[in-house]
C-alpha cells in the first residue's frame, strides 16, 4: 500500500505547476549566481573558479536551505490538503495503514522537493558553459562534487527539515504551526552561525547547525584558491557527527509523528476545549434581527472612487501580507541577508556603514523581491478567479482602472514593507555592532528613489504579462524567459540602458553626487514605460466571462475613452521624449561604448599602431603645470609646460602623442600642419618634426587643455573628476609620448576573436627594452612644479612641498615644488578633508580624510611611524621630509604610493572595524605596504627591470610583513598569509 500511495503522491505533485515554478526559480538562482556578478547567494565567489568543487558544494548546500520554500508548499500540506479539499473521509476509509499512508505522503512530497533543489546542480553546470565567462575561472566538469553535495547536504537537510515541518503540520492539522517551527529552526541555525565566530564554541556550533553549513564553513575557512578549485570538504569526525545527529533526529520525528497521528475526521481538540465550546453554544442568548436595513445612497464621485481604491488596495495588501508564502519568502530573504552580514570575510570586515548595509541588501535580498513579484503578480491577478468570485467582482460598480491600480499599489506597498524589514535588520545589525550613525536619510533615498522606480517597472511587467496572456503559467514563463534574455543580451553587446528593461546605470555610493542626474532620467524613463504597460493592462483587464481573443480586443476598444486614450498617448510621448533626452546625453554629447565596442577599439589600436612600439621617442624631463579644478562643475582646466629631451642615440623625426580620452586641447605648441596622423577615434597623434630631434636636443610641449563632463553617460562615468574627492593622475593630465602597450586588448579570448597573437608575457630581466624603462616609460626622473586651484572649501594636494597658499576670487591656490627629481608619477587631488597630523623624528606625517572616517587614522599613523623606523634601519634614510595619506572616494579600491603622498581609497579597508583583535589589520598592512614603496619605488627605480616587476611587489610585501610580524607575532602572520593566498 505504501508504494501505491507514494505513486499517487508523486503523480499529484508532478502534475502541479508549482513544482516546476520552484524548479525554475532554484535553477535561475544558481545559474545567475555562477553566470553573473550581479546576483549573490550567501558569500561572494571570490577568486576561486566559478564552478570549483568548493563553490558547487557551497551553493547546493545553500539551496538545500532555500529548499524549505518547496518543503513548506509540499511536505507541510501532504496530509492537511485532505482536510482542505474534504477528501479525508475517502482516504481514511481505504485499507491503507497509518504508517503506509503517512510515509507514502511524506516521501512522495519529499522527493518532489528534492527534485526542485537537485535541478539547481544542472543550473551550475550549464552556467559554467556560458561563453561570456572567463575560461580561466572555469574548471573542467566533474560529477563528484555534485554527488557529494547531494548526498552530504541536500538529502539529509531536506529529510530532517521535511520531517519537522511534516510532523508539526500533520499533528496540529494547521500548516501555520509548521511555519512557526521553521522560523524557530532557522533561528537555531542563525545562532550556530554566530557561535562559529568564537573559537571557543566552534564544536558546539558545528553540532547545533541543522544544515551543516557552519561545519562546512569551519572546515574550509582557511582554504586557498587552489584548495577550493581541487578539493572537497573532508568528512571529519564533527562533520559526520553533525550529519548523523540531524538525520537521526529527523527519523525520530517521523516515528513520533506516526505514533501520535490519528486517522480521524475533523479537527483534533482536547476534551476540555470541547466542553468549553459546547457550554458556550448552550448558554449563548438568542439573537433577534429586528433592525431595519439602512438606506443606501449611490455615489460615483471622485472621493468615492478614491475610497474604493483605498479599500481594495488595503484588502489586496492584507491578502498578501497574511499569506504564508509571503512570510516564508521574506524570512528566507532576511536570513540570506543575515548570512551576508555575518559572513566571514577573512577577518577584514569594515565598520557597518549604511552604504555597506545597502550593498549587502542589493546583493543578497533583492533576489527575493524578484521571487515575490514572480509569484504574487500572478496571485493578485488570479485571486478572484481562484476563489470563483471573479464574476461578482466584475459586476461591481467600480471603474475599469480600479482593479489594476489597487493590485499594482498593493505590490508596491508590500515591496516597501519587505525593504523596510531588510532595512530594520541592517539597523539592528549596526546597533549590535556598536554603530549608531544609521543615516536614515540614505536608507530612505535608497528605498524610495532607487529601489521603488525599478520595482514599479518590474511589477508593471509581471502584472501586465499575466493580464495580456490571461494564462498564469504562460505569464510566468514569459517573465522567466525575459530575465534569461536580459542576462544573455549583455554577452552580445546589448548594454544600453535605454533598451535593457528597468536597467539603471551602475552606481558606487560615496555620496551619490554625479550619479543623481543619470539615475533620475533613467528612473523616469522606465517609470513611463511601465506606465504604458499599466494603462494597457487597464484596457485588457479581464472583467466578465468574455475572455477569448477577439472579445478582449473589442472590450479594449470599448474602454478606449477619450481620457484613457489621451492618457496613453501622453505617457507614450513622455517616454519617447525622455528616451530622446537620454540618447542625446549618452550618444550625442558623449561617445557611447559597450564592452564589445571597447574590445574592438583596443584591437583596432593594436592593429593600426603596434608597428610603432619601441621606436625612439624623447623623454619628459621637466613638468610645470597650472591646474584649475572646479569640483562643483566637474571640470578641470590645464596649462602645461613640458620639456622633452632626446636621450637616445638616434635622430627622432616623428613625435607620437597618445592623450587621455578625457583631455580636450584648446591650444598646442605643435602646429597642426606638422600633424600627419590625427586619429580622433583612438586618440592617437603623430607629428612630423620639420627639424628632427638630434640626441641631447630639447623640445618644449606647451598646451592648454580641459577635462569637461557633458551631460551624463549610459554606464561607466568619469569618477576621477567629482564634486568632493577629485583624484587625477599624471597620465590623465600629460599625454603619453609613445605607443602604450597597456592600451592593448588583454583578454586572450577576445584577442582570438580579433585575430591577434597571444599577449606578450613579462620581459626577461636582461631585455634591453625593459632595462631602459622605469615604471613610467615616458620619462626617467623629472623636475616638478605645480600650481593648483580649487573651490574655497577644498584643499588641493600633489607631490612635493607647499611653497605658498592664497585665496583669490573666492578660490584657493596652492603652489607645490618637488625639491629633487622625481618619477613622472604624481596625483592631483582636491576635497573637503579633515587633517590629523603627527611626526616621526623630522618627518611630518598627515592623514587627510573624510571628517567622519576617523576610526583608523591613528592606526595609519602608527604604521607610518613603525615603517619609517624599520625601513630606515633596513634600507637607508627616508628621502622626504613629509608623508601624507589622502583618502579618496571608493569609486576605485586601491592605495598608491607617490613621492611624499599616498592616496588611499575609502573602499580599500580604510574603514575596517579593528575592534575585534581577531580581525586582520589590513589598515596597518596596506599603510606599511605603501610605505615600502616609498623606498623601493623612488630610490632604486632607475635600475628597475620592467620584466622583474614581481620582484618589486615581493620586496614591498615582504617588508610590510616584517613590520606586521614585529607588531603582531606568528598568529597574525598566519592569518595574513592565509588571506593573501586566498586573494
Amino acid at each position: 500500500m505504501f508504494r501505491n500511495i507514494l505513486k499517487f503522491e508523486l503523480i499529484y505533485r508532478f502534475r502541479r505547476p508549482v513544482v516546476y515554478i520552484f524548479t525554475a526559480m532554484f535553477f535561475l538562482m544558481v545559474f545567475f549566481a555562477i553566470a553573473s556578478d550581479s546576483v549573490q547567494m550567501g558569500d561572494s565567489i571570490g577568486n576561486a573558479a566559478r564552478n570549483s568543487p568548493f563553490e558547487i558544494v557551497r551553493l547546493l548546500s545553500m539551496m538545500s536551505v532555500l529548499g524549505l520554500l518547496a518543503l513548506t508548499g509540499f511536505v507541510a500540506t501532504a496530509v492537511n490538503r485532505d482536510y482542505e479539499y474534504r477528501t479525508s473521509e475517502f482516504f481514511y476509509s481505504t485499507p491503507a495503514g497509518k504508517g503506509a499512508f503517512l510515509m507514502g505522503r511524506f516521501f512522495g512530497s519529499l522527493i518532489a522537493a528534492m527534485f526542485t533543489v537537485c535541478v539547481a546542480a544542472l543550473g551550475i553546470a550549464l552556467a559554467a558553459k556560458m561563453p561570456w565567462l572567463d575560461p580561466e575561472r572555469i574548471v573542467p566538469f566533474n560529477p563528484v562534487p555534485y554527488v557529494y553535495a547531494v548526498v552530504v547536504f541536500v538529502i539529509p537537510n531536506l529529510f530532517f527539515s521535511g520531517a519537522l515541518l511534516f510532523a508539526f503540520a500533520t499533528l496540529t492539522r494547521k500548516v501555520l504551526f509548521s511555519y512557526v517551527a521553521m522560523i524557530g529552526f532557522l533561528t537555531l541555525w542563525g545562532i550556530s552561525q554566530a557561535m562559529a565566530g568564537d573559537l571557543n564554541t566552534t564544536l558546539l556550533a558545528s553540532l547545533m547547525d541543522p544544515f551543516g553549513k557552519t561545519t562546512l564553513d569551519l572546515a574550509t575557512r582557511y582554504w586557498t584558491v587552489v584548495e577550493k578549485n581541487t578539493l572537497l570538504p573532508p568528512l571529519t569526525g564533527r562533520f559526520i557527527a553533525n550529519r548523523l545527529l540531524w538525520t537521526g533526529l529527523g527519523a525520530g520525528i517521523l516515528v513520533f509523528a506516526r505514533a501520535r497521528f490519528q486517522m480521524t475526521v475533523g479537527e483534533v481538540v482536547s476534551r476540555r476545549r470541547k466542553r468549553v465550546v459546547v457550554e458556550k453554544a448552550r448558554t449563548a442568548p438568542a439573537v433577534a434581527f429586528s433592525e431595519p436595513l439602512p438606506a443606501v445612497t449611490l455615489s460615483f464621485s471622485t472621493r468615492t472612487r478614491l475610497a474604493q481604491l483605498a479599500h481594495q488596495t488595503r484588502a489586496e495588501i492584507v491578502g498578501i501580507v497574511r499569506s504564508v508564502p509571503f512570510i516564508v519568502i521574506i524570512c528566507f530573504g532576511l536570513f540570506n541577508l543575515g548570512g551576508s552580514l555575518f559572513g566571514d570575510f577573512g577577518g577584514t570586515d569594515s565598520y557597518p556603514l549604511t552604504r555597506v548595509m545597502i550593498s549587502n541588501m542589493e546583493g543578497s535580498f533583492s533576489i527575493f523581491l524578484f521571487v515575490f513579484l514572480l509569484i504574487y503578480a500572478a496571485q493578485v491577478v488570479w485571486r478572484e478567479r481562484k476563489a470563483a468570485m471573479h464574476e461578482i467582482h466584475g459586476a461591481l460598480p467600480v471603474p475599469d482602472w480600479l482593479p489594476v491600480a489597487s493590485k499594482m499599489s498593493a505590490l508596491l506597498v508590500v515591496q516597501v514593507v519587505a525593504l523596510s524589514a531588510a532595512v530594520l535588520t541592517t539597523i539592528i545589525y549596526q546597533a549590535a555592532n556598536g554603530y549608531f550613525d544609521f543615516e536614515l536619510g540614505l536608507y530612505f533615498r535608497w528605498v524610495l528613489l532607487l529601489q521603488m522606480p525599478m520595482m514599479f517597472a518590474m511589477a508593471a511587467l509581471a502584472l501586465s504579462m499575466q493580464v495580456f496572456t490571461n494564462n498564469k503559467l504562460v505569464g510566468w514563463g514569459i517573465l522567466i524567459v525575459f530575465f534569461i534574455v536580459q542576462e544573455v543580451a549583455y554577452t552580445v553587446g546589448l548594454e544600453h540602458n535605454l533598451v535593457m528593461y528597468a536597467e539603471m546605470p551602475k552606481t558606487v555610493y560615496s555620496g551619490y553626487g554625479h550619479y543623481v542626474k543619470p539615475l533620475f532620467w533613467f528612473n523616469l524613463y522606465w517609470a513611463l514605460v511601465a506606465g504604458v504597460l499599466v494603462v494597457l493592462s487597464i484596457f485588457f483587464w479581464v472583467r466578465g466571462t468574455d475572455v477569448r481573443g477577439m472579445m478582449r480586443w473589442r472590450e479594449a476598444r470599448r474602454r478606449g475613452t477619450a481620457l484613457r486614450v489621451a492618457t496613453l498617448v501622453t505617457v507614450v510621448l513622455a517616454a519617447v521624449a525622455t528616451g530622446g533626452w537620454i540618447f542625446y546625453n549618452t550618444n550625442i554629447l558623449n561617445d557611447y561604448t559597450d564592452s564589445k565596442i571597447e574590445s574592438r577599439m583596443a584591437a583596432l589600436y593594436e592593429q593600426r599602431y603596434k608597428q610603432y612600439e619601441g621606436i625612439a621617442q624623447p623623454r619628459i624631463t621637466d613638468v610645470k603645470l597650472a591646474i584649475d579644478m572646479y569640483p562643483e562643475e566637474r571640470r578641470v582646466e590645464i596649462d602645461a609646460h613640458v620639456t622633452l629631451v632626446n636621450k637616445t642615440g638616434e635622430t627622432i623625426e616623428e613625435l607620437h602623442l597618445l592623450p587621455n580620452e578625457w583631455l580636450e586641447f584648446r591650444r598646442m605648441s605643435l602646429p597642426d600642419e606638422w600633424m600627419t596622423v590625427n586619429d580622433e577615434e583612438l586618440s592617437y597623434r603623430i607629428y612630423a618634426l620639420p627639424d628632427p630631434l638630434e640626441p641631447g636636443e630639447e623640445l618644449v610641449l606647451d598646451y592648454d587643455a580641459s577635462i569637461v563632463n557633458r551631460g551624463f553617460l549610459n554606464g561607466y562615468t568619469n569618477t576621477r573628476v567629482v564634486e568632493n574627492g577629485m583624484f587625477l593622475t599624471a597620465d590623465v593630465v600629460v599625454p603619453h609620448i609613445r605607443y602604450v602597450t597597456d592600451a592593448e586588448l588583454t583578454d586572450e579570448h577576445e584577442r582570438k576573436k580579433h585575430d591577434l597573437p597571444p599577449k606578450e608575457s613579462w620581459r626577461s630581466p636582461d631585455d634591453p627594452e625593459g632595462l631602459r624603462n622605469t615604471m613610467t616609460p615616458d620619462a626617467d626622473w623629472v623636475t616638478f612644479e605645480a600650481t593648483l586651484s580649487t573651490s574655497a572649501d577644498q584643499t588641493a594636494l600633489t607631490v612635493g612641498y607647499l611653497q605658498d597658499e592664497w585665496e583669490e576670487d573666492g578660490r584657493r591656490y596652492f603652489h607645490y615644488v618637488m625639491d629633487e627629481p622625481t618619477l613622472h608619477f604624481y596625483p592631483f587631488m582636491s576635497g573637503r578633508y579633515a587633517v590629523t597630523r603627527d611626526r616621526w623624528n623630522d618627518v611630518e606625517i598627515a592623514v587627510y580624510h573624510h571628517p567622519t572616517h576617523t576610526w583608523n587614522v591613528e592606526r595609519m599613523i602608527d604604521s607610518v611611524q613603525a615603517s619609517l623606523e624599520y625601513y630606515t634601519e633596513a634600507y637607508g634614510p627616508y628621502q622626504h621630509r613629509q608623508v601624507s595619506i589622502v583618502e579618496f572616494p571608493r569609486y576605485q579600491s586601491f592605495a598608491q604610493s607617490y613621492s611624499t603622498i599616498i592616496p588611499y581609497s575609502e573602499g580599500a579597508h580604510f574603514v575596517n572595524d579593528l575592534r575585534d583583535e581577531d580581525n586582520l589589520d589590513m589598515v596597518y598592512y596596506i599603510t606599511a605596504h605603501e610605505m615600502a614603496h616609498q623606498w623601493w619605488g623612488h630610490q632604486v627605480c632607475a635600475a628597475w627591470v620592467k620584466g622583474a616587476m614581481f620582484m618589486e611587489e615581493s620586496f614591498a610585501q615582504y617588508s610590510a610583513l616584517m613590520v606586521m610580524e614585529q607588531d603582531y607575532g606568528r598568529e597574525q602572520m598566519e592569518k595574513f598569509l592565509s588571506y593573501e593566498l586566498d586573494r
